[in-house]
């Protein structure tokens, strides 16, 4: 692995987003088991990228760009999404008080169309608690910060709704660290033991659940996971076999493909549920599911590789691309250089 970005990232980013448009279309008995591990498996890739600032200023500085980055495609595609399906559809184009109190609220309460929204204000929740958490000195205490946090998303009474979706950051906070020690402990990917233990525990796992002994669920977003020991061994088994097989396949032609997909997966996230609404009037998603998967990851991605990403401002509202001057701008203000 080299010290740039390593191009197995992406590919296991493709796949995840593949798993996550297919989850959408629920015509297969292969969802249950992918809930168990897709959207864990986005939070440890994004630990395993977290660069820790080396000053409080500098935190401050990164959870402001952080904002605009995270909140200025979420807002563009919140509004681009609800008025081309209200328009498409035919709807009224009232943005009415109760839309305006959905929107700011986030979480759960987004569905159909904005259903994917929650994981964007997750992973900026957890991004920035995880920048004040490695701040603690002490390795220890972190380890018991993170540990309070897990035990808080099993307490049943803190499961209601919340504002955007926030209090799954004490479960997605977990998956986010494992990737940032995966990062620092890069041998971990390469240990036949490792990939013999994930894949033991995955094939148990599914084996038991076939065999009726276990009935396991976990959706992150329902705030579907109850079991203390399962809800971390399951979904961290099955995202280290993905990662291996990232790994493996990255200089394939699939591998590329993948990448490809992963390296345009914002666009992708968002769009592709508005994408199956509008085909599901000409296309059968249940008997042309694979046709459908294809047309949800390929209008999306198409439009990110030859639109979004040609043009300037297009990329920075729609992509969260970097914009230069703004973080020039920032950094004057804040005096950090």
């Amino acid at each position: 692995m080299g010290e740039g970005r390593e191009g197995w990232l992406d590919v296991a980013k493709g796949i995840g987003m593949a798993f996550v448009v297919f989850c959408h279309f629920k015509v297969s008995f292969l969802t249950n088991y992918i809930y168990w591990f897709h959207m864990p498996l986005f939070f440890i890739l994004s630990g395993y990228l977290h660069k820790q600032p080396g000053s409080f200023s500098e935190i401050l500085f990164v959870i402001v760009q952080k904002t605009y980055r995270f909140f200025v495609p979420y807002t563009a595609y919140y509004f681009l999404i609800w008025f081309g399906m209200r328009a498409y559809f035919q709807m009224p184009l009232a943005f009415t008080k109760n839309d305006l109190k959905t929107f700011l609220f986030g979480g759960e309460d987004l569905k159909g169309s904005h259903g994917v929204f929650w994981f964007i204000t997750v992973l900026y929740v957890t991004e920035v608690t995880f920048l004040f958490v490695l701040t603690i000195k002490c390795a220890i205490m972190q380890c018991v910060v993170i540990m309070c946090f897990y035990v808080l998303s099993h307490v049943p009474f803190l499961k209601g709704p919340c504002f955007w979706a926030a209090d799954v950051m004490f479960y997605a906070i977990c998956f986010y660290v494992l990737g940032h020690l995966i990062r620092k402990k890069k041998t971990v990917m390469e240990h036949k033991f490792a990939l013999s233990g994930a894949a033991a525990a995955a094939i148990c796992a599914v084996l038991m659940q076939m065999a009726g002994r276990m009935n396991y669920l976990m959706a992150m977003k329902n705030k579907t996971y109850h079991h203390w020991l399962l809800d971390l061994i399951i979904p961290t088994s099955f995202c280290m076999i993905v990662f291996w097989i990232s790994i493996y396949i990255e200089k394939s032609r699939m591998g590329k493909l993948l990448a490809e997909i992963g390296r345009n997966s914002l666009p992708i996230m968002y769009l592709h549920i508005p994408v199956v609404y509008v085909l599901s009037g000409w296309v059968d998603a249940d008997a042309h599911f694979l046709l459908m998967e294809v047309l949800a990851v390929g209008i999306p991605y198409v439009l990110s590789h030859f639109i979004l990403k040609k043009v300037k401002p297009f990329s920075f509202v729609f992509l969260g691309s970097p914009n230069h001057w703004l973080d020039w701008k920032l950094k004057k203000w804040m005096r950090l250089g």
